[in-house]
């Protein structure tokens, strides 16, 4: 199992190398993040418990052989598996949400045994990069949002007042949806960013392939197991979500690397 401490030492060490100066960085084992996240202003990495592991780690009655095998498809196995990471980490066990989920992504990219540690750090030096590259995310759209809504809310005031308050929370939703997707849609740059970062620190893009598409296999299989219902309601609810928007796809990351 990797540890947190051995972790802040590597990237300690990575990050110096990169900026010439000393920081320390951080590690969190935190559930926000299917795998690994990074705060750039606060110098820290936060990675879900399941990228701390390797399939060797878990219990032998946890162990399952891939993404199908058949102890997956049971709640009990979930509930196992809550359980023993809630003691091995301390987590309260209402904190490992989207298990089912998250288990699945970190099954594809432990698919190739011998590439396991090499993915985990080509994927958490890419972390790194945002840190270096000082990627912080922007709330522009949220101010943009608001002011084309006033404008907007102005411009219906002739409408009867009955349909003024429905055509204004119309409004507002709206434009908040779109400049969200708008916003996330321009920080795909920062991820090509970390990418390449991340392959100019580990010299290891056979790893960053590895990685991204394992995600793919994730994604597909994701949307694959998704009934009708459930499509409808994220793409009311939450569009961007159901198509990563805010990253570019696994397919197009692995060709500007290939270029890099």
């Amino acid at each position: 199992m990797l540890s947190t401490a051995k972790c802040e030492r590597d990237l300690t060490q990575q990050y110096s190398e990169m900026t010439g100066s000393f920081q320390p960085i951080h590690v969190e084992v935190s559930t926000i993040t299917s795998y690994a996240a990074a705060n750039a202003k606060g110098k820290t990495i936060y990675l879900h418990p399941l990228t701390l592991l390797t399939p060797s780690d878990l219990p032998k009655e946890l162990q399952v052989s891939g993404p199908n095998d058949p102890k997956l498809q049971t709640s009990l196995y979930f509930r196992n598996l809550k359980n023993w990471l809630s003691q091995k980490f301390s987590i309260p066990p209402k904190e490992l949400k989207s298990l089912r989920s998250f288990f699945d992504l970190h099954l594809r990219l432990w698919d190739r045994p011998h590439l396991i540690k090499r993915v985990k750090k080509f994927a958490i030096a890419h972390e790194l990069g945002h840190i270096f590259h000082n990627h912080t995310t922007g709330q522009w759209d949220k101010s943009f949002s608001f002011a084309l809504s006033v404008f907007l809310c102005l411009l219906i005031l002739e409408f009867p007042f009955i349909l003024f308050f429905p055509l204004a929370l119309i409004i507002g939703d709206t434009s908040q949806r779109v400049f969200r997707v708008l916003r996330q849609y321009s920080e795909q740059y920062k991820e090509i960013e970390a990418d390449k970062a991340a392959v100019e620190l580990t010299g290891d893009f056979p790893a960053a392939k590895a990685f991204f598409k394992g995600l793919d296999a994730h994604y597909r299989h994701a949307r694959d197991t998704m009934t009708l219902f459930q499509k409808i309601i994220q793409v009311i609810t939450r569009p961007e979500s159901l198509f990563h928007i805010s990253h570019p796809s696994p397919q197009t990351r692995i060709a500007y690397l290939g270029k890099v």
